[in-house]
C-alpha cells in the first residue's frame, strides 16, 4: 500500500489531531500512536465542538455514535478544518459506511489496542502533515459496487488515487477483470468509472483496480482529489 515501514521520532509535533469524546483508555493509546508519527493529540469533549471553527487541527478522531452526526457536520463545514483527515472508532466497517457522506478517512476499531493503531496510523500519517504531493492516494471509507456484467458485487473503499482505488471485498475476481466501479465521493456524489482488476490478496480481502484511461469519468475523480487535498 506505500506505507512506510519505519516509526518516525520527531522532536516536536508538526501536526496536530482533536480526539473529540474519545474515552480516557483509548484516547492515551492514540495519542502515543500519534506521538510516534510527529502529530500531537489534543482531547475535547464533545460539546467543544466549537473549538473546530477557530483552532486549526489537521486531523481529528470521534466515535461513530449517536454524537457524530452533528460534530461531522461541524467539522465539515468548518472554514479551516473541512479538509482535516477524519478518523472514526467503531465496531465495524458498516458503521461507518453510514456517515460515507462525510469522508471517513479511515477507521480504528473498538477496542482500539496499540498494535492496531499503529497501523492506521502509519498507513494515514503523510496525509495528516501534509505531505500532499508524496501522498497521492486519498484513503477513504465509503460503500463501493463492482459490476462484471453477470454479478453486482458489494465492497467498501479503502484508498482512491486519479488512476484507480484499492477496495475491500469478499468475492473473488480474475486479474485482468474488466469491471463497473461505483462509489461515493464526499461533496461529488456517486462516481461511475470502467476499470479493470490489476491485483487481489485473498488473506485480507483486498483488490486493487486500474480505471480505464479512456474513461473520461475518471477526470471527475482527479478533480476531487486536487480539490480535496488543495492542490
Amino acid at each position: 500500500m506505500g506505507t512506510p515501514a519505519t516509526v518516525l521520532r520527531p522532536e516536536k509535533a508538526i501536526a496536530m489531531v482533536a480526539l473529540i469524546g474519545v474515552d480516557q483508555a483509548t484516547a492515551a493509546v492514540l495519542t502515543e500512536s500519534f506521538r510516534l508519527f510527529g502529530i500531537q493529540a489534543v482531547p475535547l469533549q464533545a460539546g467543544e465542538t466549537e473549538r473546530l471553527q477557530r483552532e486549526k487541527f489537521h486531523a481529528c478522531v470521534l466515535p461513530l455514535n449517536d454524537a457524530a452526526e452533528n460534530i461531522l457536520s461541524v467539522v465539515r463545514g468548518s472554514g479551516s478544518n473541512r479538509h482535516v483527515v477524519v478518523y472514526g472508532i467503531c465496531s465495524s466497517l458498516q458503521q461507518a459506511m453510514r456517515y460515507s457522506r462525510f469522508g471517513i478517512n479511515a477507521v480504528f476499531e473498538h477496542p482500539v489496542d496499540r498494535h492496531a493503531a499503529l497501523r492506521v496510523v502509519r498507513f494515514t500519517y503523510l496525509l495528516v502533515v501534509h505531505e500532499l504531493r508524496r501522498y497521492v492516494r486519498v484513503p477513504l471509507v465509503s460503500r463501493a459496487m463492482l459490476e462484471t456484467g453477470t454479478e453486482r458485487l458489494p465492497a467498501s473503499t479503502v484508498e482512491i488515487s486519479a488512476g484507480g482505488m484499492s477496495l475491500r471485498s469478499a468475492s473473488r475476481f480474475s486479474v485482468p477483470q474488466a469491471v463497473l466501479v461505483t462509489f461515493e465521493l464526499p461533496n461529488l456524489g456517486q462516481v461511475s468509472v470502467r476499470a479493470v482488476v490489476s491485483w487481489m490478496r485473498h488473506d485480507d480481502e483486498m483488490i486493487g483496480v486500474r480505471f480505464e484511461p479512456a474513461d473520461e469519468r475518471r477526470r471527475a475523480v482527479r478533480q476531487w482529489i486536487d480539490e480535496y487535498l488543495e492542490i
